[in-house]
């Protein structure tokens, strides 16, 4: 049972990680495209 909880409680931290890097993907993304917008209305 201890093994059991322990591949759980691992497997939760790990999908915790992948969907914190993603959403810091999409808003890097996001910022980029803004800034590149912004860019490109001044010229």
């Amino acid at each position: 049972m201890k093994f059991f909880n322990y591949i759980t409680h691992t497997f939760t931290f790990e999908i915790q990680i992948i969907s914190f890097s993603t959403l810091n993907i999409f808003y890097i993304e996001f910022i980029l495209f803004e800034s590149a917008k912004s860019l490109l209305s001044f010229h």
